[in-house]
């Protein structure tokens, strides 16, 4: 490897989404209460907010937010987030090719670091893979959570690097993408689910919304020169 190819990737830092890039389960922890205890649309951003910036610790703290917020049953509420936060540790998967791909960037010499929103069992279910040790940027640690640019900004601050030198590698354009983009960050869009990002994808195409640096496919095609030709 020549030296130039070195510098580029010492310099460029790739930074990862987690939940339906790395890995997955079998519902969204959002998308399974709101059907579950059949909650309406407008509680949907509420719900959302809470689980992925509030550091729950144990199922008794989300049955005690969804008695109080919502009038769920003591009951019905201790339930439900007991059998959520079980479902969400047990069920979680790694997305077939995301192992190889990190390994091909560790063994490459390219900094890795997640910026994620995730909640506290869907952590538990990623710690599991030995693979995904690197430094974390996680929602219900900080406080803070995608779309919002400055959980981006605090990645960035925290591991002393400029926007132009980081990549943001995900697989949602508003969550992933659009903010990366925003704050002058590059960015590879992990298209694995056309049909969840359509519109957006649309947008994207007809240049009414700014473009990633590149499109895959599937994290398995994600290779060492995606990064460094950035």
């Amino acid at each position: 490897m020549d030296s130039h190819k070195q510098k580029l990737i010492k310099k460029m830092i790739a930074c990862f989404d987690i939940g339906s890039t790395l890995i997955d389960g079998k519902s969204s922890p959002v998308r399974y209460l709101m059907k579950t205890l059949k909650l309406p649309l407008c509680v949907k951003n509420t719900l959302s907010q809470f689980l992925f910036t509030t550091r729950i610790e144990e199922p008794r703290k989300l049955a005690i937010f969804l008695n109080t917020e919502f009038n769920i049953s003591k009951a019905l509420a201790e339930r439900t987030a007991i059998d959520l936060w079980d479902e969400q540790i047990k069920n979680t998967f790694t997305i077939p090719g995301a192992i190889e791909s990190i390994q091909r960037l560790e063994a490459a010499g390219i900094p890795i670091a997640y910026i994620s929103n995730i909640w506290r069992p869907f952590y538990i279910g990623f710690e599991r893979e030995k693979t995904f040790k690197h430094r974390t940027f996680l929602s219900f640690k900080l406080g803070l959570s995608k779309p919002n640019p400055e959980i981006y900004q605090y990645a960035l601050k925290a591991m002393h690097e400029l926007p132009e030198n980081a990549v943001m590698i995900g697989d949602t354009y508003k969550n992933d993408i659009l903010p990366a983009l925003s704050i002058g960050m590059k960015t590879i869009w992990i298209l694995h689910r056309p049909v969840q990002e359509r519109n957006d994808l649309v947008r994207v195409l007809n240049h009414d919304s700014p473009s990633p640096n590149l499109i895959l496919a599937h994290i398995a095609e994600l290779q060492v020169e995606h990064i460094t030709q950035l």
